[in-house]
């Protein structure tokens, strides 16, 4: 006859265990038998389910029944004690989160309130998972160190890891968030602040790495709106004063400014805001494959944005990490975007990234003969 332990694993009933447990509490062999046989027929006639948890508390009402009320506290507090020894390690562990920093993942500050209340919430998760969740034999190898459950708590709630987010389509379309529809994103910068909400609010209800793929293609039509946008503003206001140069370069002018301080404000925000998973999106962008004006123009103020560096002292910029897409057709010499080429390879001997990605070869670059589609890395569809 088989029982079902608190781990969810199975194991042969013994009814030896529950005389010790009830003599341990004080009772006499004759109760202790008593009860345990009591309890096996119990079993045997299917009146109780066979489990560890359901056996303990029939055995506190057999007792009780049997006017053995003392002898049942007495049961309960040796349980209570088990139960205690098996939560110890657990609470400890809490205790380590409130009082010293955690360095299992570095994109989460554990100093934090808000985190140091997500590491206790991953720790009972984790805990439920290895317990309750997982078939013991992959639980035993997790806690052996025999293989690895990557974000082992985030699986409890079947969130998805590593998404190739389709960032152009979710922001033409009119966002939702937490009930919201978004206004029509007619400029840059607003534009980009849906974008920032969109990956910061995406990125929670995933875990791992969220990649938001070809962004010059993402924004080249917004950034062209922008600009002819801002023509007819500059001819409104200026009417015959200037000429039809003049106008284009104040409207150039214009767009380049507020997409750079947009930028810039979009690479401080992913450096220094969590959002609801208590880390900084572990994002990833991708650039460089795209010919039009306005795709190489987002390229390049992307890639000097990173030259300059983040905040008040310029500090290397960790995210968004950066993937520059290569192409000797259009990168090599002579080609049409290897100004960029070259300007990526001045970012990277100062700044670390850009990545570089070839898509003449390996895997991305059969996806790119095949599909004609640029492959970014760190995010699956």
């Amino acid at each position: 006859m088989q029982i079902t332990k608190r781990t969810g694993e199975k194991q042969d009933f013994n009814k030896q265990r529950i005389v010790e447990a009830i003599q341990k509490a004080g009772g006499t062999d004759k109760i202790a038998e008593k009860v345990a046989n009591r309890i096996q027929e119990k079993l045997i006639n299917n009146e109780i389910e066979p489990s560890v948890v359901n056996i303990e508390k029939n055995v506190v009402l057999l007792l009780i029944e049997n006017k053995n009320k003392d002898i049942a506290l007495s049961y309960e507090g040796y349980r209570a004690i088990q139960e205690y020894k098996r939560n110890k390690e657990l609470r400890s562990e809490f205790y380590n989160i409130l009082t010293k920093p955690n360095r299992e993942n570095a994109n989460k500050n554990s100093y934090l309130i808000s985190t140091k209340k997500g590491h206790i919430l991953d720790s009972f998760i984790q805990n439920e998972m290895l317990t309750h969740v997982l078939p013991r034999k992959l639980a035993d190898a997790h806690i052996d160190n025999k293989m690895k459950f990557h974000d082992l708590a985030d699986r409890y709630f079947g969130s998805i890891n590593c998404c190739l987010f389709d960032m152009k389509n979710v922001i033409d379309n009119n966002p939702v968030i937490n009930g919201l529809l978004y206004d029509d994103a007619d400029s840059i910068e607003a534009y980009l602040g849906v974008l920032s909400d969109v990956l910061l609010e995406a990125s929670s209800q995933e875990y791992g790495g969220f990649t938001i793929n070809e962004i010059d293609h993402v924004l080249e039509d917004v950034l062209e709106k922008s600009y002819e946008k801002s023509i007819t503003y500059y001819k409104n206001q200026l009417g015959d004063k200037v000429d039809e140069e003049t106008i284009k370069d104040l409207a150039m002018k214009f767009v380049e400014r507020a997409f750079r301080k947009r930028w810039n404000g979009i690479e401080t925000r992913l450096n220094s805001i969590s959002n609801s998973n208590m880390q900084v999106p572990f994002e990833t962008i991708a650039f460089g494959n795209r010919t039009s004006f306005w795709a190489k123009f987002v390229t390049r103020i992307i890639l000097e944005t990173r030259l300059k560096g983040c905040g008040k002292l310029h500090q290397t910029a960790i995210f968004p990490k950066i993937v520059f897409f290569y192409r000797d057709e259009i990168h090599g010499e002579g080609g049409i975007n290897e100004d960029l080429y070259n300007l990526a390879i001045k970012c990277r001997s100062k700044r670390n990234y850009p990545d570089f990605l070839s898509l003449d070869e390996g895997y991305c670059g059969e996806i790119w003969k095949k599909y004609g589609y640029a492959l970014a890395p760190m995010g699956r569809i």
